[in-house]
C-alpha cells in the first residue's frame, strides 16, 4: 500500500501479500484500496466474472477467478484489515 515494498507482518495490508504469479492481482488491490466497503467490492469483483468461494462475512470471503483466488479478512470499521491473493494451480491433462 502507499507504493511501498510488501514486508511481512509489517506491512499493511497485512497477511501473505499478493501472488506475483496471480492474474488478477490489479482487481484484487482495487476492490481493496479504491472501493474499500464490502458492498462495492462484492458488486464490482461479482461484475468482474469472479465467483464467491467462502462468504463468511465479517470474518473472510474469497473470491476466485482463473488462476487467483482473493482473500479478505476482519472486516471492521468500514473496511477489510487483510487482503492476500493465492494461487490456484490447475491440473494439466
Amino acid at each position: 500500500m502507499y507504493g511501498n515494498p510488501y514486508i511481512e507482518n509489517e506491512s499493511f495490508p497485512a497477511g501473505g501479500g499478493l501472488d506475483k504469479r496471480c492474474d488478477y492481482n490489479e482487481q484484487a488491490l482495487h476492490a481493496y484500496d479504491t472501493l474499500g466497503n464490502f458492498c462495492d467490492i462484492e458488486d464490482y469483483l461479482d461484475k468482474e466474472g469472479f465467483e464467491c468461494e467462502v462468504d463468511d462475512f465479517p470474518f473472510m470471503q474469497k473470491w476466485s477467478k482463473g488462476n487467483t483466488l482473493i482473500v479478505f479478512e476482519d472486516y471492521m470499521d468500514g473496511l477489510w484489515g487483510y487482503l492476500y491473493t493465492d494461487l490456484i494451480r490447475t491440473k494439466k491433462a
